[in-house]
């Protein structure tokens, strides 16, 4: 008898077991068929993406057969309305009108972006946004460019998650750039994200950028504050080669001059007025005033001589002590140093011109970094007309002395002093480092960039 209740106690429980197992089984299956992610819901996906592939197609027939008509292989505005009527709402055609491209709804509510070339996107995804590929030397130079391309939305706003490093922004004809991402120090590779966010409201979000460094001279070479920190630079100047460069110092790096570097030394003798003695008709004294008048000009373009024009190296050349920063030579329509008659001075009563101040600002820097005296007189670009009316050309003499000469004599003849000249060359912005550690022994090697 015991041995029956026993028996019937362990049926209640398999019983038991079985309903739980039952009911755990039914809300699986009712859940997989209408649930999310349900069978069900999944089947009604495939019927709606069935159904606007259908009506993409649809669409997309219409265009081509619209092409067909014309003679350029155009989609004409009149015949594509002729090819949609009945497809898509009155209203919808209504919208086709012009050369194109035309956005239109589709009866599902989808709406499809029509070139007059035939192209035929659907407007209902950001997921394939693309930054167009741009080269790391270009990156210097333009902004990277952000596209949706023919298959994506219309961009409504671009963000960049470190806005220290770069931004982005829509220009005038309404594309979107990034702009920024060049960074200083050692070349390396700084990477940021973006998010998109479409016209729909739909966002891409942490997309990666890469922002490359190009590394220019400008970059490399520090700014010159004293001897130790005016590095050298080797440049093979016009018939010379990278054995026989002349050597220089940095003069100036900065946004207001760029990257100038100045030879260590006198590369010519300039003799300005030669044989510009009086005579006894005075033809010397005009000589005399033709050369005074026309210095600076002849110094500056005896700069330019020097430039090696094959290397793409140095933008533009001039005498040490003319105008130190860039103006606009309206002529060649290219940005040059202050050469011929742009300095501050003014012409006399008599067609002298002026006293001016050039001198100034070469001559400061020079005396601060030390690279001023190389134990010879050499020209600088800048004149003094004396309150006797003498012509004179400012120089810096063999003690390290700022100091003039005649370009003209009161009376007498003789020849005129020959000084040594010493030229500034104004580095291409794009010019990079191809070796050296800028100290005299081993001066920095400068390449051409693109």
């Amino acid at each position: 008898m015991n041995y029956l209740e026993k028996n019937k106690g362990i049926t209640l429980i398999a019983l038991i077991v079985t309903i739980v197992v039952l009911l755990i089984l039914a809300g699986v299956t009712i859940n997989a068929i209408t649930g999310n992610e349900s069978a069900m819901e999944k089947a009604t996906q495939a019927r709606e993406e069935n159904k606007l592939g259908e009506e993409l197609e649809q669409i997309k027939l219409c265009v081509v057969n619209a092409m067909s008509q014309g003679l350029d292989g155009k989609v004409n505005d009149s015949d594509l309305r002729v090819q949609l009527n009945g497809i898509i709402a009155q209203t919808e055609i209504e919208k086709i009108t012009g050369a194109g491209p035309w956005v239109i709804q589709g009866n599902s509510g989808r709406e499809y972006k029509i070139t007059n070339g035939g192209l035929v996107n659907a407007i209902d995804t950001m997921d394939k946004a693309i930054i167009s590929p741009i080269s790391v030397e270009e990156r210097s130079k333009v902004p990277i460019v952000i596209t949706n391309g023919d298959n994506i939305e219309e961009i409504k706003s671009c963000t960049i998650a470190d806005t220290s490093i770069a931004t982005a922004a829509k220009d005038t004809d309404g594309i979107w750039k990034i702009s920024g991402g060049i960074i200083t120090g050692d070349e390396q590779e700084l990477t940021t994200t973006m998010t998109i966010e479409g016209k729909s409201g739909k966002k891409i979000e942490n997309i990666s950028v890469i922002l490359l460094k190009v590394t220019t001279a400008k970059d490399v070479i520090p700014v010159p504050t004293n001897s130790a920190t005016s590095t050298y630079v080797k440049y093979a100047m016009n018939g010379q080669t990278e054995d026989n460069a002349e050597m220089c110092r940095v003069l100036y790096n900065d946004d207001t001059h760029g990257l100038q570097i100045m030879t260590t030394s006198s590369v010519a003798t300039v003799n300005l007025g030669k044989n510009d003695n009086i005579g006894a008709n005075g033809t010397g004294w005009l000589k005399a005033q033709d050369s005074y008048n026309n210095a600076i000009e002849n110094l500056n373009n005896k700069a330019e001589s020097y430039i090696n024009t094959g290397d793409n190296i140095v933008a533009d050349a001039r005498c040490v002590g003319s105008i130190a920063t860039m103006t606009k030579n309206e002529t060649t329509h290219k940005d040059k140093f202050g050469h011929k008659d742009d300095e501050a001075g003014v012409d006399t009563s008599m067609g002298y011109k002026g006293t001016d101040t050039n001198y100034i600002e070469d001559f400061n820097k020079m005396e601060h970094l030390s690279i001023r005296n190389i134990s010879s007189n050499y020209w600088l670009a800048s004149r003094l007309l004396s309150d006797s009316g003498s012509l004179i050309m400012r120089f810096v003499n063999s003690k390290d002395k700022l100091s003039e000469s005649y370009l003209m004599y009161s009376s007498g003849g003789g020849d005129l002093p020959t000084f040594g000249f010493r030229p500034v060359f104004l580095i291409n912005p794009t010019a990079k480092i191809k070796s050296g550690s800028g100290t005299f022994g081993d001066p920095y090697i400068l390449e051409a960039g693109e």
